[in-house]
């Protein structure tokens, strides 16, 4: 595995001229080296022109965070770097905090990003990191299908804002802290990386002294599963009305695990979810489809119907919210649309409902078809004049889109009628 100023080199060499990168930095030994990595691997290119600043965020969850982001502010004043900083200041759930810090951390680091003018974030993960990923995921579903098991992504776009990158993937923790310690650099220890509590600790711990990365990432194989659903979806997939997803009977004889992947994408899509229903669901709709089987299934808020050996996908006419969209707001609806008031007046939004007549881009469907995706469809109800615009969401790819699957998210968003990803200032 390559040593930590390696990994920054061969990052580096791929940046765009003139780029401006923000590293995110917690004051962990992680962190710490890929600061310090980078900017010594940036002295050595100074023709290159690229920026670099560096961002911490304080989650206000324990004391000693607040003592730690000063200590990564004087070591960026020694280096130079210009150094941002944040606290997630917002009430904090009562369940659920790891996952809520999570998604409140990266809006905070995107911000810290805007604000400083850089063009891509850069994280701290390491190989250490995706074994202990790939470890969790396979605890939860071993199956050859997960696609989970590929790990992380080098690239993440996030919230169609900024795209991050993980220089260190391929680099051991090991290595980073000796690197620091030949350099004279300290770190801080999160205790909470001790606590057994937590899953991931319980995992590395177990994972001490096991199989490397390399014999349980492949990364490469996700790509082109991704790559293979894109290609479908060119060929075969119709959306109707940004509700009904139709494949015909010529996709069934298209390779499976694509297959399954496309069709798994696109009920969390039409369902409003970040996420593909459960495997095993997923597996007898998708071979039923396969050998031409007729039936209805439901899984993941997503009703599947096959009928002329055609596959039809669209939301279940359960639990469908209303939603109050203030006069200048922005809500998300069902997790399927997402609904921009430009006017001055409050509207409602709801489903379309049992005595809705079936739009007339619904018409062609099949009856039943047409009537359930009409059920579902949102509705927007105002007391004056009403001014809005609605867009589909794309779920599993607006808020967290991995590399793996740019090309897949920007085939469906032309479907969608969506803008396309952007790229990142970053080769391959």
């Amino acid at each position: 595995m390559p040593l930590p100023f390696a990994a920054a080199s061969d990052f580096l060499e791929r940046v765009s001229p003139g780029a401006s990168i923000m590293v995110a930095v917690s004051g962990g030994s992680d962190s710490t080296g890929l600061l310090v990595a980078l900017h010594q691997a940036l002295l050595q290119r100074p023709g290159q022109g690229l920026k670099l600043s560096a961002a911490t965020v304080d989650h206000r969850l324990r004391p000693e965070a607040a003592d730690e982001a000063r200590s990564v502010a004087a070591l960026c004043e020694r280096l130079g770097v210009r150094h941002f900083m944040r606290a997630w200041d917002a009430e904090k759930p009562a369940t659920g905090v790891s996952e809520a810090a999570r998604e409140a951390r990266y809006d905070l680091l995107a911000d810290m990003a805007d604000d400083a003018g850089a063009d891509l974030l850069v994280t701290a993960h390491t190989a250490d990191d995706q074994a202990e990923t790939i470890a969790m995921r396979a605890a939860r579903n071993p199956s050859a299908s997960n696609a989970g098991l590929s790990g992380m992504a080098e690239a993440m776009l996030f919230d169609r804002r900024k795209w991050i990158y993980r220089p260190f993937l391929s680099c051991r923790r090991a290595d980073i802290r000796a690197m620091l310690e030949t350099m004279s650099i300290g770190w801080s220890d999160d205790p909470s990386n001790e606590d057994c509590h937590y899953e991931r600790v319980r995992v590395r711990r177990s994972l001490a002294g096991g199989p490397s990365v390399e014999r349980v990432s492949d990364a490469g194989v996700r790509t082109q599963l991704s790559m293979g659903a894109a290609d479908i979806a060119e060929q075969h997939l119709t959306i109707v009305a940004g509700t009904v997803g139709l494949l015909p009977q010529i996709a069934a004889t298209c390779e499976r695990d694509p297959l399954r992947y496309l069709v798994g994408t696109l009920a969390a899509i039409l369902g409003g979810r970040p996420f593909a229903p459960p495997s095993t669901s997923l597996d007898r709709i998708v071979d039923a489809y396969l050998a031409g089987e007729r039936g209805r299934w439901n899984a993941g808020r997503v009703l599947f119907e096959v009928r002329r050996d055609e596959l039809y996908m669209l939301r279940e006419q359960r639990d469908l919210p209303h939603v109050s969209v203030p006069a200048g707001a922005v809500r998300s609806f069902d997790g399927r649309f997402l609904v921009r008031n430009t006017g001055e007046t409050d509207i409602t939004v709801t489903a379309g409902g049992e005595e809705r007549a079936v739009p007339d881009d619904l018409a062609a469907l099949p009856r039943r078809i047409a009537q359930g995706a009409s059920r579902v469809l949102p509705i927007v109800a105002a007391s004056g004049e009403a001014a809005f615009s609605m867009e589909n969401i794309l779920s599993p790819f607006d808020r967290f889109l991995p590399g793996f699957d740019r090309i897949l998210a920007n085939t469906l968003a032309n479907h969608f009628g969506r803008r396309p990803y952007g790229g990142a200032p970053v080769k391959g």
